[in-house]
């Protein structure tokens, strides 16, 4: 509030809700001169971190001046009929009918009045809707000092170590059975040859 009073606006609504040991929520809609809107806007970026800005506008010129016309007509309108009822001099039925057309007319120009104040409003002042959410904890990011790197560099390679360690153990006793198979069936091979070998020799004729 005080902020939106530095720039020469004002607080329209608010809503700030939360619960004990949640993060709290709030929603202001702010109204200030359309001079003031860009620093007013320039002096809240700092007050968090920034999530999502979207500015529009809306050119309600044509409207301003139709409005702006009808209701000068209307005007003009009512003035006749005021000189119209200053004239008459006839029964009072046609007196009453003249009166609830001035009264007609009256109440048309001030709904136009009130549609040209709201235009006159929107054409001063411009609208900032904020929206503010509080994160537990929250911490902002720097810039990691050279220790900091350093430090990460040695701890994710004995991370990759351990990892590549682990794996490597995973994988040999995964292995262990077929390597008992292959290492019977390879001593069996062996056995066999070395039997043929023997019979080989035993078979062999003496010159």
């Amino acid at each position: 509030e005080a902020l939106a009073q530095r720039f020469g606006g004002f607080v329209a609504s608010s809503d700030a809700h939360g619960m004990p040991g949640q993060p709290r929520s709030g929603l202001w809609r702010i109204r200030v001169p359309a001079a003031r809107f860009q620093p007013l806007l320039d002096a809240i970026r700092p007050l968090g971190e920034i999530r999502r800005i979207s500015t529009n506008s809306d050119d309600v010129s044509e409207e301003f001046y139709d409005v702006e016309a009808r209701m000068r007509n209307k005007k003009q309108e009512e003035s006749r009929l005021l000189k119209l009822l200053e004239d008459r001099t006839g029964k009072l039925e046609e007196v009453l009918a003249v009166e609830r057309e001035i009264a007609r007319v009256r109440g048309e120009v001030e709904q136009l009045e009130g549609r040209l104040r709201v235009l006159t409003d929107l054409t001063s002042l411009s609208t900032i809707t904020l929206q503010v959410q509080e994160i537990a904890a929250y911490q902002p990011e720097q810039a990691a000092t050279f220790g900091a790197r350093l430090a990460r560099s040695f701890n994710g390679s004995l991370s990759s170590l351990i990892a590549a360690a682990e794996a490597l153990a995973v994988f040999i006793a995964g292995s262990a059975p077929w390597l008992v198979v292959l290492a019977g069936g390879l001593a069996a091979v062996l056995a066999a040859r070395r039997q043929i070998g023997r019979w080989r020799t035993r078979a062999a004729p003496i010159a």
